[in-house]
């Protein structure tokens, strides 16, 4: 019984734990007050609490035992070494499929500053997506264009089909969401 109070416990406190977080990311952003809402389910795991890892093992706590399962681990062999350490992990349910979205930090040496060459400045926005600066004055900028007017165009189209509110509509908003992101992900 103690332990399912525990777990209950730790559940409720990654919960308000969440909520916090959203309130405080909209505070810092300049946002006026308004209730948060949590569109998709998601739920916050800490590592070596809530889920561990191996290279084919998924392991995490649920309200009644700890439930193992194996999962993809294309392309993820590298972080399996004795420099990667996870950290926390968030699982999102997006279109009936579960991601789960996992933290890692790796310590690197202090880089040598007397062999360094070239600095190179990026900075995101959105009329250019990139623009680029190197030690040596080169500049070289990356339009925008394209993707601000698929966006604009996205937009509008989400607009059009949200004033329906049909259940067609509703789905071909959904797929829209999808084809949009560029990683097909919808978010």
């Amino acid at each position: 019984m103690r332990k399912i109070f525990c777990l209950k416990s730790q559940m409720v406190v990654s919960v308000v734990r969440a909520v916090i977080t959203k309130y405080k990311f909209a505070k810092s952003n300049g946002h006026e007050w308004s209730l948060v809402k949590f569109k998709t389910p998601e739920l916050d795991l800490v590592w070596n609490r809530d889920y561990s890892l191996k290279e084919n093992l998924f392991s995490v706590n649920t309200l009644e035992r700890r439930i193992k399962f194996p999962h993809f681990t294309k392309d993820m062999e590298k972080f399996f070494d004795k420099f990667w350490k996870f950290g926390t992990a968030k699982l999102v349910n997006n279109n009936k499929k579960w991601f789960l979205h996992i933290s890692m930090t790796k310590n690197f040496d202090k880089p040598n500053l007397d062999k360094i060459q070239n600095v190179v400045e990026i900075d995101l926005g959105i009329n250019f997506l990139a623009a680029v600066f190197d030690s040596q004055n080169e500049t070289t900028f990356f339009t925008g264009h394209k993707i601000k007017s698929k966006r604009a165009k996205y937009k509008n189209t989400r607009k059009q089909l949200q004033k329906r509110q049909t259940l067609s509509a509703r789905r071909r908003l959904k797929t829209i969401g999808s084809r949009e992101n560029p990683l097909g992900y919808g978010y």
